[in-house]
């Protein structure tokens, strides 16, 4: 036991010997002027690549959008056109049944050249 701390002296870890490690480095950056131009070869292709996928994706998400927009155009179809058909035929509209014609109490406005009085 050690006097001042009280605790007993530490345990000597016995591990197993183990074989010294081999590594292999294996560096990225060209050194000659071959692999050089080879990295700039790849590097622009790489670039085209990234360019080519990302005018992909923007096309995919264009049409996506387009579907989505004609898809709410074609599904509120019916209330567009009811809304159209009642703001055109007055307020009375929305009394009528549906399919019912319009009742005509007003004046009939004739817009042929003939029918106007000009002198």
């Amino acid at each position: 036991m050690d006097p001042q701390s009280g605790l007993p002296p530490p345990q000597p870890s016995e591990r197993p010997s183990r074989a010294p490690i081999r590594t292999v480095e294996i560096s990225l950056q060209p050194k000659t002027w071959l692999g050089k131009v080879i990295a700039g070869i790849v590097g622009v292709a790489v670039a085209l690549v990234a360019f080519f996928v990302s005018v992909i994706a923007l096309a995919v998400v264009a049409m996506i959008v387009v579907v989505a927009i004609a898809y709410f155009i074609w599904a509120t179809r019916r209330v567009r056109r009811k809304m159209r058909r009642e703001s055109i035929d007055g307020a009375g509209a929305a009394d009528r049944k549906p399919g019912a014609a319009p009742q005509s109490g007003g004046q009939t406005i004739d817009a042929t050249p003939e029918s106007r009085n000009i002198e």
